[in-house]
């Protein structure tokens, strides 16, 4: 906002704030025939227009459209009509995008009515103005739905020992004497001279035959039986989300006279 004793530049977003300024600048002993109010739609303008003298301008229109365009460029005398009132090109570039984004724009300056080029209604914007339009806004609620990530468990995964008894059935292998007796009729003949000196009985004489076995031999070792794989993994699932929300329906009561039936009056 620009304010320097006389001269004043605000934006608004509604008619009904312009309103209530132009009163307190009247009220200041402002007149409305210093007033301009610049709006991109000539229906942004109706209520001002219906209650107030001030000038108004509509960017729509071309001739307006022009003289913004070569303002802010700096082409011609308007450029240093508004540097008059306060303004430098930074500013003015940023009060034409506010009223390009559907902003109102009051300049109140008593000594800017000579540059001054009013727009010129034609008799449809007349009409159209002086109907004194009246908009009533609908709203309604809508749900947004916003999720965060919350650790809802833990997995933990570890080891113990686990002591049990194997029996395992080994074959094995041993050796058995045994002994046999057969029957043998068989006469010994000595080739020696001296038979005499021979002595067939010897009460020493034996036989040794070894016997073996096989015997187990028990060790253990340590082998690796099974690996354990631990991951996650993401699973989609839905979530019924259920909320009541309000919205606004238009209630319209149409109070019209009916006509009385002239078949009547016969």
């Amino acid at each position: 906002m620009t304010n320097k004793e006389t001269v004043m530049i605000q934006s608004y977003d509604v008619q009904a704030e312009v309103l209530h300024k132009i009163s307190e600048l009247k009220a200041q002993g402002y007149k409305e025939e210093d007033m301009y109010v610049i709006a991109k739609r000539n229906d942004q303008l109706s209520m001002v227009q219906g209650q107030t003298d001030v000038h108004l301008n509509v960017q729509d229109d071309e001739d307006m459209m022009d003289k913004f365009k070569s303002f802010i460029s700096g082409g011609d005398s308007t450029h240093d009509a508004f540097i008059q009132m306060g303004l430098g090109s930074g500013e003015a570039d940023e009060y034409y995008r506010q009223v390009e984004n559907g902003k109102l724009v009051l300049y109140v300056n008593s000594d800017y009515g000579a540059s001054y080029k009013p727009h010129t209604y034609t008799q449809t914007e007349a009409r159209a103005t002086t109907a004194e339009e009246e908009h009533l806004r609908l709203h309604e609620e809508r749900l947004s739905v916003d999720k965060k990530r919350v650790q809802t468990g833990e997995v933990t995964v570890g080891k113990h020992v686990v002591e049990e008894q194997q029996t395992l059935e080994i074959p094995v292998e041993r050796e058995e004497v045994y002994v046999e007796r057969r029957p043998v009729n068989e006469e010994v003949h000595s080739n020696t001279t001296n038979s005499a000196n021979i002595n067939l009985y010897d009460d020493e004489e034996t036989i040794h035959i070894p016997v073996s076995e096989e015997r187990v031999n028990v060790r253990k070792k340590d082998v690796v039986s099974e690996e354990i794989i631990v991951g996650k993994r993401t699973v989609q699932d839905s979530e019924l989300v259920s909320e009541t929300v309000r919205h606004e329906e238009a209630d319209i009561d149409e109070l019209v006279k009916p006509k009385k039936d002239e078949r009547d009056l016969f």
